[in-house]
Formats: C-alpha cells, structure tokens, sequence
C-alpha cells in the first residue's frame, strides 16, 4: 500500500479506473416473471390495499401489473374480505374498524387469471402506541473540505411503547414544503402560444407533497424497557429550497411483527446504507 500512495495522483486514478469492470449477473431466464404481491392490513379503517405485479426481466426492469385476480383478505376468525381491482393489478377493500383488531392475524388470498393460487401465512396485527413526539435540530456537519461545513435540519422522534405493545417499528413520513415561482405566468401554449398580458402572479405560490423514500425501522428487543429517544430520520439540506418559505411533515407510526420487521429492516440496509458491494449489513437495536 506504501508504494500506491507516493504514485502521483494521474496514476492512482488511472489504476483506480483500471479495476471497475461490468459485472452481468446470470440469471436464469426460469426465475423472472414471478409473481410479486404486496401490501399490508392496518388497524385503522378504511381502505386496505393489495398489488399483484410480475417481475422483470434483469436488462430492461418495468412494473408489470397482473390484472383479473381474485384478491381477497382472511383473518384467523373465519373472516373473508373480497377486493375490487381498482386499477391494473391494484386491489382494494374497505374494512370497519370492527375488522382491524389488533392481536388478530391476517393472510392475504390471491388467484391469478391462469388459476394459479398464492397465499401468505398469517401475521399477527401487533398493538401500536401513540406517536409520542417529532422535532429536530439545526446542526453543521463536515463536508470534503475542513474548511467548509454544511448546516442541515436533522429531525428525530422518540419511541415510548411502555406496556403491552410490539417490540418493532416503522415510520413513513410524508413531506410538503412551498415555494415561489421564480417568474409570474406570461406565456402557455395549447397547440399555440399565447402571451399573458399584464402577468399572472396568481400561481406564483404553491406547494410539493411527495413521501421521503427512505426506510426507517427499529426494534427494542435488546432494550430493557420499550423505549427509545432521539431517532433520526430523514434530514434536510440548508442548501435546498425546501426550507426557504413554509415546510411541514406528516409522520405515520406503524407496529410491526417480528416476521415484517425483519423484511422492512432489510430493505433498510439494501436501500438506505452507502456502503460498497463488499460491506458488511449492519443491524440496529
């Protein structure tokens, strides 16, 4: 290693460059096109949805619904739910809150156009506490250079579960922030341009809601008690212009079993870790 670092720097890049090489996983062509069902059974009433895809091929991925499915949800009491296909391989069913108890399980039910029958094991709805507090704080980390650091809004939430509740989590955050349109409307075009005269600046305020990606699990089960403070979840660059005008987050508590908490956490470390191809998974308590 001693040698690689007195090599001047148009070397080592060059020798850098030298080792990337395309990696093409085989793939049987046997193992695409499974079937892909997802979902989920919540304790709030309303509607509870199921999607029905196919996988793709590795060289060209897509979303391909399944359509004409017989979807249906089953609790361990004896209970079907029919579901409608609301849209291409999207199905859903209202269920009452009489339906959604939790220390119930539940199973998903799915026969395909071709007869083929696909079906879950049971899982268990775990009982959830109440969102207990989200705030954040304005903090100044490292960038690349020493001399220049970068101030984010970091938020965070804590975890009070103290009592007869799930030992997993997982939250979802839905974001919305505004802002201004750098100029007023003055042209649009439906086949022909046409100019707005004076300019319209009613439009110039508006709003993006979109749901921040990323996954964010714990689990208390190396914990004495059933709570955890001050875990982070997503944050925010001061650069951005989310935070310019008006900014606001809606943050959805779920309880987990074991089984779905494992699944989530997974996806966790393949989506949210930035670590290379060689890194080790990293769980957390």
């Amino acid at each position: 290693m001693g040698r690689v670092r007195i090599i001047s720097n148009i070397l080592s890049l060059l020798l850098l460059s030298a080792c990337i090489k395309q990696y093409n996983p085989e793939i049987d062509a046997k193992d695409g096109y499974k079937y892909v069902v997802s979902g989920r059974v919540t304790a709030t009433e309303g509607w509870q949805e199921v999607n029905v895809s196919l996988t793709s091929s590795f060289g060209s991925p897509k979303y391909i619904p399944v359509v004409g499915c017989k979807v249906k949800i089953l609790d361990d009491e004896g209970n079907n739910f029919d579901m409608s296909e609301l849209g291409p391989g999207q199905y859903t069913t209202w269920m009452d809150k009489a339906n959604l108890i939790p220390g119930r399980s539940y199973r998903v039910m799915v026969i395909t156009p071709g007869g083929e029958k696909l079906e879950s094991g049971f899982d268990k709805m775990s009982k959830c506490p109440p969102l207990n507090s989200v705030y954040y704080v304005v903090k100044d980390v490292l960038t690349s250079d020493p001399a220049i650091t970068n101030r984010i809004m970091q938020f965070y939430i804590d975890l009070n579960a103290v009592g007869d509740y799930s030992r997993f989590y997982k939250w979802e955050i839905i974001e919305t922030w505004e802002y201004h349109a750098a100029r007023p409307l003055e042209y649009y075009y439906d086949g022909t341009i046409h100019q707005v005269y004076p300019p319209d600046y009613t439009n110039k305020v508006c709003w993006i809601t979109l749901p921040v990606k990323n996954v964010f699990t714990i689990s208390t089960m190396n914990i004495g008690e059933n709570i955890y403070n001050q875990y982070p979840l997503h944050f925010i660059d001061g650069t951005t212009p989310r935070l310019g005008y008006l900014y606001s987050m809606l943050v959805r508590q779920f309880s987990l079993s074991e089984g779905a908490y494992n699944y989530w956490e997974q996806m966790r470390i393949n989506s949210n870790e930035q670590g290379g191809l060689y890194e080790k998974p990293r769980g957390r308590v």
